[in-house]
């Protein structure tokens, strides 16, 4: 989809999964939290639960984390 035809909320995606990697590498999964990556993201923890159910959705665009890390949902 070209750049231009993306909502605003798709465009925001890859950043809030950019800022929710950093801030697993930085506190661990378990300890981050979606205010952590919101901060990070420079937008609400509303706006964040908006996007994604939480933590644990695999809409983050990222590969399931191993059943070892992986926060009961």
């Amino acid at each position: 989809m070209p750049q231009s035809m993306l909502s605003p909320a798709d465009s925001r995606r890859p950043l809030l999964a950019a800022a929710a990697l950093r801030e697993f590498g930085r506190g661990g999964y378990h300890r981050t939290t979606v205010a952590d990556t919101a901060r990070e993201a420079k937008v609400s923890p509303v706006y964040v639960f908006k996007l994604y159910r939480g933590k644990c959705s695999r809409r983050w665009g990222m590969p399931t984390p191993p059943s070892s890390v992986t926060a009961p949902c």
